[in-house]
């Protein structure tokens, strides 16, 4: 486990490379040796507050893309201090927000000072708990799991080595700081020494182009939502995107088809990057891997595959996925969700099989397969055929209950074209068969979360509603 934090991590590019650019956004750039001095005074100030080793503070995120320097900043100011981080996502309804605050006895920050504050002790121990990390939310209410500095550290860095980002590369998030999105990809690419370009990511081709040249972005990361829209949008005479050396894409499955639109559009370097909030990046397939293969183990990862009673599923067998690694949190804080960690494991929810001892294939989340009559049915495997209909723009399908069948599959579309609604139950009743949806629902778009996950939960109350 590393000593340091990812706050000495900073520091130690402002001393071997105090010129090279740490961050950047619309108006300003600062250097390494720039943001250590400003995170130096911002614990300063903080210190002169009250903020000491071993508190925590709450802070909101979401906000502007103007306001993440200055966050970023005094989360790395807390960090420098040995204060727990509580980062609130946006998405948390406010009375939720002020009981994980009360729960976890954080309080927030008073609006600081400009003024100096002098010299703060450092208190950014390894061992020491540096933040807390909520889960999604996709599958129910969010969880907030503990990390230590150390943990945090190891953990960005290994992300970082399995995306090959490196102490040159300029890294565009998916969603700017300070969205915890953003505060992902900041850790990442710190962690290699390269900056984050803290700007949104553009929703057209030009506009995109034109960011990439201005900033000399090298690395995109960006949702399967937003990759998916913007290989979709029609590129102007004389488009071309300025070369990249990759772009990061996680938190949901890109068809085959829709992989090949974004590589031949924005990038042929396509990393896919699957992982857990609670536990950081677990596989990769890397540019020139073939998905049939499965996604590399990330190195330090141990995974296994297990049926319901938690006993191992023979090789090649499709099971649940559990991993560990050094540098997986303990569990979660008391009375902000059910424990996933088992005996030092992780349960990740999702199924899979292993295609080799360090080579993974998802095959869906657990809590998404359909039991129609005893017949397992993974949405997924419905989703990827009916989005080979050429009116069918988007699809997701959900189990609902039957009183009959316990559950059936309702495939939620988005149409090109509305006469189609009527022409999708004939069309793919002989190729699903028993897996044949038992309704479809148009939408005007399919519900997910920031990291591209289908909130299958909001399909669901739908069909209620109606």
């Amino acid at each position: 486990m590393p000593s340091h934090s990812c706050v000495a991590t900073v520091l130690e590019q402002a001393e071997a490379r105090p010129h090279a650019l740490a961050l950047a956004d619309a108006s300003r750039e600062l250097t390494y040796a720039e943001l250590a001095r400003a995170i130096l005074a911002q614990a300063g100030r903080l210190h002169a507050q009250g903020v000491a080793a071993g508190e925590t503070i709450a802070l909101d995120c979401g906000g502007p893309p103007e306001s993440g320097i200055e966050q970023i900043c005094t989360l790395y100011a807390l960090g420098y201090l040995g204060a727990t981080v509580l980062p609130l996502p946006p998405a948390l309804a406010p009375d939720r927000r002020e009981r994980i605050v009360a729960a976890l006895g954080a309080r927030r920050l008073a609006e600081a000072s400009a003024a100096a504050g002098g010299e703060a002790p450092r208190g950014d121990l390894a061992e020491r708990l540096a933040v807390y990390r909520f889960s999604t939310g996709s599958t129910g209410e969010p969880k907030a799991s503990i990390t230590t500095h150390g943990q945090w550290t190891q953990q960005h860095a290994a992300a970082a080595r399995a995306l090959d980002f490196g102490p040159e590369d300029r890294l565009l998030p998916a969603i700017p700081m300070p969205h915890p999105i953003g505060l992902r990809y900041l850790m990442r690419i710190h962690a290699a020494g390269g900056a984050l370009v803290n700007v949104q990511l553009p929703r057209e081709l030009d506009a995109l182009a034109a960011l990439v040249r201005r900033h000399a972005i090298t690395r995109i990361a960006a949702s399967p939502a937003q990759l998916r829209w913007l290989a979709s949008r029609p590129a102007t005479a004389g488009f071309a995107m300025p070369p990249l050396a990759g772009i990061v894409t996680g938190g949901a499955p890109l068809t085959a088809e829709e992989q090949r639109a974004i590589r031949e559009k924005l990038c042929p370097r396509l990393y896919l990057d699957y992982g857990a909030v609670e536990f950081s990046i677990i596989a990769s397939l890397r540019p020139g891997e073939a998905p049939e293969d499965g996604m590399g183990i990330v190195e330090g990862v141990e995974a296994r595959i297990v049926d319901e009673r938690g006993q191992p599923v023979p090789a090649g067998g499709v099971g649940q996925l559990r991993v560990r690694a050094a540098w997986a949190p303990a569990g979660y804080a008391g009375g902000l969700g059910s424990d996933q960690y088992r005996d030092g494991w992780f349960d990740t929810g999702d199924l899979a099989r292993l295609a080799s001892p360090r080579r993974l294939v998802l095959a869906g989340r657990v809590d998404d397969v359909i039991n129609r009559s005893g017949i397992k049915i993974p949405p997924q495997a419905i989703e990827a055929e009916i989005a080979k209909h050429p009116d069918v723009a988007d699809v997701a399908v959900a189990g609902v209950p039957d009183r009959i069948a316990g559950e059936v599959p309702v495939a939620f579309v988005v149409l090109r074209r509305e006469a189609a609604l009527q022409e999708l139950p004939e069309r793919f009743r002989a190729p699903l068969g028993l897996w044949a949806p038992e309704a479809y629902v148009a939408v005007n778009a399919i519900p997910r979360s920031p990291e591209g996950k289908v909130l299958r939960a909001q399909l669901r109350a739908l069909v209620k509603r109606g």
